[in-house]
């Protein structure tokens, strides 16, 4: 029984173990998802506003090298200015597309870009105005819409938008790297934490795996003596049944003997009985008379059967090495033999009997006779 409770405390304390160990790692499971987690974002939205800061300049810069060949255009009439011009003009046209498939996540920046394109669309328009009323030779009226200082006035809302843009674009990756920074030392302190938890989990399987193995070597030991000790109690039970073996065994040895010489001894005044009868038979048959003739034929019935029980006796006393077979056996004889030999205690009693017809079995017929 106590046995079984300790190995009972021991399943109960290797179930402990494994739930802390699960705990455990799905503590640091989820501390590495969040701290990953945390990290991507950031780096996802730190990644978002560098492309669009990039491309808030590129426009910018693309504006500005339209208005260059614009100016030097209509100041020189030189054509070659006109290529930085056309070339910054196919460029905004795919930047102000990937402006806009861009996405900000500080408040109220899509509105600050909706207007930055709006005023770079409407600076596009007064630069394709000048320049096409200049190569229509109608270079006065091109610096009178250049003097007007409409496209001075739209490149400068254009630049405050732009640096109002990216400062808050700024603001924000400067918010992030703060952010990107802490995430780092959280990713450090659960590295340590995990590092610590593997050490100490490392510990304790370590220290429950002696505890185990000293309980089974407890076991083993107690097992072991327990065998030994039922060695000797079954070495002991041996060496007592081998006595009481032997001790039957003589038993029925002196038994057997016993019989022999008892039944040797009482055949003996049987067999001078039997004879002295029939010397009688024989020679004074005619002096007897009938009822002497019939004591007689009593007399040699009982020693006959006198000398049976004593063969029987013998018989019984070897019983346990070497049985009798069984043969047909007539219970009807069995029993009349038996009242034969009660007929005096029966007279004297008064006692009758009514016996039915028994069948033939297979017995010994002197054990049938001591069972009746």
């Amino acid at each position: 029984m106590s046995k079984q409770k300790q190995q009972g405390k021991a399943n109960v304390t290797w179930a402990a173990f494994i739930v802390v160990v699960l705990s455990i790692i799905v503590g640091n499971a989820v501390l590495a998802l969040n701290t990953i987690q945390g990290l991507t974002q950031t780096q996802k939205s730190l990644d978002n506003t560098n492309m669009l800061t990039t491309a808030i300049e590129q426009i910018h810069l693309s504006v500005v090298q339209a208005e260059s060949g614009q100016r030097g255009y209509l100041l020189t009439e030189e054509v070659d200015y006109l290529t930085p011009y056309y070339d910054a003009i196919g460029q905004i046209k795919a930047q102000t597309d990937h402006v806009k498939s861009l996405h900000s996540e500080i408040e109220g920046q899509a509105e600050r870009i909706a207007q930055l394109l709006a005023l770079v669309d409407s600076k596009i328009k007064e630069l394709k105005k000048t320049v096409n009323l200049a190569l229509d030779d109608k270079e006065r009226r091109a610096l009178y819409v250049l003097n007007t200082h409409k496209g001075r006035e739209l490149y400068k809302q254009i630049r405050e938008s732009v640096n109002e843009i990216q400062d808050r674009e700024l603001l924000f990756k400067v918010s992030h790297f703060s952010k990107l920074a802490k995430i780092k030392n959280e990713a450090k302190i659960t590295f340590a934490i995990t590092a610590v938890t593997s050490a100490l989990l490392i510990i304790g399987m370590f220290v429950v795996t002696r505890l185990n193995l000293r309980n089974a070597a407890q076991y083993r030991f107690e097992l072991e003596k327990q065998n030994e000790s039922l060695a000797i109690k079954v070495s002991e039970r041996t060496q007592e049944l081998t006595l009481y073996s032997d001790e039957l065994s003589r038993s029925n040895r002196e038994l057997e003997e016993f019989a022999f010489v008892a039944s040797h001894d009482l055949q003996e005044p049987l067999r001078k009985i039997q004879a002295f009868s029939d010397r009688l038979e024989t020679m004074f048959k005619d002096d007897l008379g009938e009822k002497g003739i019939d004591y007689i034929g009593r007399m040699k019935n009982a020693a006959q059967r006198m000398s049976n029980l004593i063969n029987d006796l013998l018989e019984f006393s070897r019983i346990t090495t070497r049985g009798k077979d069984f043969d047909d056996t007539n219970l009807n004889e069995v029993v009349t033999d038996i009242l034969s030999d009660l007929e005096i205690a029966i007279n004297e009693s008064n006692a009758q009997f009514d016996v039915e017809d028994l069948p033939i079995i297979q017995a010994d017929k002197s054990q049938m006779q001591q069972l009746f």
